[in-house]
């Protein structure tokens, strides 16, 4: 049985070790989409304010 078990272990710490690096990778893309998703209302703001401005 813990002949079984030194076999799986390695598996099972890749496995946790991709799907880690997955979350990571998900999380990191996430919060730049959504950093440009408020670099992109700021700059719609500008813009309004400036048409708002020339009326």
């Amino acid at each position: 049985m813990g002949c079984l078990f030194i076999l799986i272990l390695p598996y099972f710490l890749l496995v946790s070790y991709l799907f880690e690096m997955t979350i990571t990778l998900i999380m990191d893309k996430a919060q730049k989409i959504k950093k440009d998703i408020s670099e992109d209302r700021q700059e719609a703001r500008g813009k309004r304010q400036e048409v708002v401005r020339y009326v």
